[in-house]
């Protein structure tokens, strides 16, 4: 009788333990209100339920127990947000940009996405090149690219090529730069990426500047003998923080690689764009949150200016690049929200830069760049201009006119004098309030043709080239975004003769 009494209070123990997280979540003060808007609002549940989870503690910890069992087993909660590999390590999974599936070689591209990262990127460098701007497309390697080893064990000898290996190979050099060779051969040192983390460290980002310094100055003289701070090996803070915790409730400690500096990073100053500045210690980060930034650095050995485009794999390398260069504007790429990506030529003919460097994590390698047109009707146009082609302006009402809002609340028509012949490439400069799409419409052998290009908030120059054969001398300009307000500034045609 008394050891089934006994048996009966541990089964009423053990179910009242796990009952205990759900009455813990019913009694928070967040439950209520929560389930109100989920119940009109569907879609906001697992919004609601991080919110509700913040203020369970409870919750929490049956959560982290439930992770750090499941971890020990070798899986996760969730293997589509992360994959647990061998020894421990813990890789994103194909919820962030298919990375596993870049990781094992099953995601990779055909020959219609290599021609478009080659029209966007090669198309780029080349109009740069024609300014004096060399550029440098940094691919930050993913951390199953520096430690293949690592993946989980039923993946070993299943891994195929991946989607960076196919656009070294690409006939046309891109102007790419490898870094997985540094950081393997860095890992003699210390570790260039940690288990629970899915960037390289700030040791990563040491060996990372050091190669891409070495590779801008063999580019151009100008960038040789950037400032690549001297060290003493790497020194590890054990517990630096799991990114997956936040992800799925995994808390373990994350041993995180820094390098031992032999002398501290310059102070440099942060600007605002009302002119006022603040200086901070060399050792101050850009985080993805502080974009857009502006840096400039007096202790700096030249005054060269870098537009860096970047994402979160720039944080830890922005103190070199923020000691390494006079000035630096670092913005995000967006490269992985296209619609939010900024302006290149814009923000060239803002800030004059000496070189473009971006810096991409490889997972986001999982996105087609669509800027490809743009950028080959931006090179038709300094062809054509550079070839001794007729501009027509907007300053000069005699050949070049538009009809219509230049705000384009509603569509406005751009006319032309009827004795001019030639080839057509359209230079538009616009400002938007909100990232939207501007269409030019045509008229080829009787058709109508659409012609489109994505402009971002603030200043924008587009570039649209013309069929060779146009029926009219003019063409309508739309604005796609009727919420967007959009101000019309400038425009100019080259007409290139027909010899």
């Amino acid at each position: 009788m008394r050891s089934l009494f006994t048996s009966r209070i541990i089964i009423t123990v053990f179910m009242l333990a796990l009952c205990a997280p759900g009455i813990a979540v019913i009694c928070s003060p967040q439950f209520i209100p929560a389930m109100k808007l989920v119940i009109n609002h569907p879609s906001e549940w697992l919004n609601q339920r991080d919110g509700i989870r913040r203020t369970t503690p409870l919750w929490n910890k049956a959560v982290e127990w439930y992770s750090s069992f499941l971890f020990s087993l070798g899986t996760t909660n969730n293997r589509a947000i992360a994959v647990v590999g061998t020894d421990g390590w813990v890789f994103l999974g194909d919820n962030f940009n298919n990375n596993m599936a870049q990781a094992l070689g099953r995601r990779y591209y055909n020959s219609n996405d290599l021609d478009a990262w080659y029209y966007s990127i090669g198309g780029q460098k080349q109009w740069l090149g024609s300014r004096h701007i060399p550029m440098l497309f940094l691919v930050a390697p993913a951390k199953w690219s520096i430690y293949p080893d690592k993946l989980p064990q039923w993946s070993q000898g299943h891994v195929g090529p991946h989607i960076f290996d196919q656009l070294l190979a690409f006939p046309q050099k891109l102007p790419l730069i490898d870094l997985r060779p540094a950081l393997r051969e860095a890992r003699s040192t210390a570790d260039t990426y940690s288990p629970f983390n899915s960037h390289w460290t700030d040791f990563g980002a040491w060996a990372a500047w050091k190669e891409t310094a070495h590779s801008l100055g063999a580019m151009d003289p100008k960038l040789q003998g950037l400032y690549v701070p001297d060290i003493n090996g790497a020194v590890i803070n054990p517990n630096y923080g799991s990114e997956f915790l936040a992800m799925i409730n995994l808390p373990k400690p994350n041993p995180w690689t820094m390098p031992n500096l032999r002398h501290p990073l310059p102070d440099f100053s942060i600007w605002s764009d009302d002119g006022s500045s603040h200086v901070v210690p060399g050792s101050t980060l850009t985080g993805l949150l502080d974009l857009p930034r502006n840096t400039r650095n007096d202790s700096a050995t030249n005054k060269l200016r870098a537009l860096v485009l970047r994402d979160s794999m720039g944080d830890s390398l922005s103190a070199y690049l923020q000691s390494a260069f006079y000035e630096t504007i670092q913005v995000r790429h967006n490269i992985d929200d296209q619609r939010n990506a900024p302006n290149v030529p814009a923000l060239v003919a803002k800030y004059k830069p000496d070189v473009v460097l971006y810096v991409m994590t490889e997972r986001h390698l999982d996105n087609i760049l669509t800027d490809g047109y743009m950028w080959n009707s931006a090179n038709a146009y300094d062809q054509a201009v550079a070839g001794g082609a007729h501009v027509e302006g907007s300053n000069n009402p005699d050949s070049l006119t538009a009809h219509g809002p230049i705000d384009l609340t509603t569509p406005a028509t751009v006319s032309w004098s009827q004795n001019s012949k030639g080839q057509r490439t359209l230079r538009v400069m616009l400002t938007a309030s909100a990232p939207g799409a501007l269409k030019v419409q045509v008229m080829s052998r009787g058709q109508p043709v659409d012609l489109f290009e994505r402009y971002a908030q603030g200043e924008n120059e587009l570039f649209f080239s013309f069929p060779a054969v146009m029926d009219s001398n003019s063409i309508s300009l739309v604005n796609l975004e009727s919420a967007v307000q959009l101000k019309l500034n400038e425009y100019f045609m080259a007409v290139q003769e027909a010899k």
